[in-house]
């Protein structure tokens, strides 16, 4: 089949690559009858072009024109067969795609949002020397809301690169929804961290709920394993808050995706002033990355003071100049660039404990967990803030 859609992508010189042609044909699938008229506008190629693919797959009787563009039963094997789609619930996954996506979860997310929560809950805590913030389960739900409305889940090898949010969990238990009567085996969820309380922890709740993810630890500073480089589908990131860790975690996303054009990156960021904003673009741009979608806002966290408990969405795409940048090694976390030594001071004993650059506590969270070294308490007041 992917042979197949490859050379009719090439056969009516495609820019866009065999990705869209895939699209094409799942828009018949879940629309039967669908005018040309309307495959063009929702995917945004001019009506010749999809006229041509379409008779390109007529030829093959993949599809056939009646009354509007149909799957013939030939189609439809091949589709559910090789893209993953048998035993679907046709009617969740149009309402995903159809419906606002804040409309879906009042209306029909409820349940995935409450199982979601108790799963956050239980999570460890967020770690600030990895510049973690924790999202809401309603932020990890919407993420995962975007790969269906984007055919970029069923059939995919689908990756979290840093996970601390738990979209992966959020991928898989939609998944679920999505094939209520039969384990899904063609879609595979890895997620990549540094982090191994996370992924101690995405891999108790998988094995739990008997969920499809792999987990990955990996330092990305120290470079992709071979084995994970140009194998996935798509890459969900929410890199550290600096330039630097933006760049090395797209690099990464880049190395570990198929050599495609159209594949999706699911960018998290903060959002940044003007000026700030236009040297991330021309970032993505020298990484040869296509900016798709903005939405200002999209992510809420909790107790991430430091990008105002919000963050944007940016949906990038790959195209034929697209590669990832040279920069891995460097400092890429808040406290490795900005580092500093902060002065706590017990509520308790009032012993004043140093937490920070080449102390003993490399974090409040750290110093938390561990305890006041005197009174074993873990309630601290901030009194002093120096740059190293």
């Amino acid at each position: 089949m992917i042979k197949m859609i490859e050379e009719i992508a090439k056969s009516v010189k495609l820019e866009e690559g065999y990705i869209t042609v895939e699209h094409l044909l799942l828009m018949c699938y879940f629309h039967p009858g669908i005018s040309t008229k309307k495959l063009a506008q929702k995917l945004a190629l001019p009506k010749p072009i999809v006229a041509a693919i379409k008779n390109e797959f007529i030829k093959v009787n993949v599809l056939v024109q009646k009354r509007g563009v149909f799957v013939t039963n030939k189609g439809i094997g091949l589709i559910e067969s090789e893209f993953g789609y048998k035993n679907v619930d046709k009617h969740l996954y149009l309402q995903i795609v159809q419906t606002e996506t804040e409309e879906f979860i009042e209306d029909k997310g409820m349940m995935f949002l409450d199982e979601l929560t108790k799963i956050h809950k239980n999570a460890p805590q967020i770690e600030s020397q990895f510049d973690q913030s924790k999202c809401t389960p309603k932020t990890s739900l919407k993420r995962a809301l975007l790969s269906v409305k984007n055919y970029s889940l069923v059939g995919k090898k689908v990756l979290c690169l840093g996970d601390d949010d738990l979209v992966s969990i959020a991928l898989a238990m939609l998944l679920t929804r999505l094939f209520p009567y039969s384990d899904h085996h063609q879609t595979e969820i890895h997620v990549i961290d540094i982090d191994e309380r996370f992924l101690s922890f995405i891999s108790a709740v998988a094995k739990g709920k008997s969920l499809p993810i792999i987990c990955h630890h990996v330092d990305l500073r120290r470079k992709i394993p071979s084995r994970l480089a140009g194998v996935y589908d798509t890459v969900y990131t929410d890199p550290p808050y600096t330039n630097r860790g933006m760049s090395l975690f797209l690099s990464c996303s880049i190395e570990c995706l198929k050599k495609e054009k159209g594949l999706i990156i699911y960018l998290s960021f903060a959002q940044k002033s003007a000026d700030l904003s236009l040297h991330l673009q021309k970032e993505w741009l020298l990484m040869g990355l296509a900016v798709m979608k903005i939405s200002p806002g999209f992510n809420d966290y909790i107790g991430a003071q430091m990008i105002g408990n919000q963050s944007q969405m940016i949906i990038l795409k790959t195209t034929s100049l697209t590669k990832p940048l040279d920069n891995y090694e460097l400092p890429i976390y808040t406290g490795e660039i900005k580092q500093t030594i902060r002065s706590y001071k017990c509520l308790h004993c009032h012993e004043v404990i140093s937490v920070g650059t080449n102390t003993r506590y490399r974090s409040i969270e750290y110093l938390k967990d561990k305890g006041c070294p005197v009174c074993n308490q873990n309630k601290f007041h901030l009194i002093k803030k120096e740059r190293v």
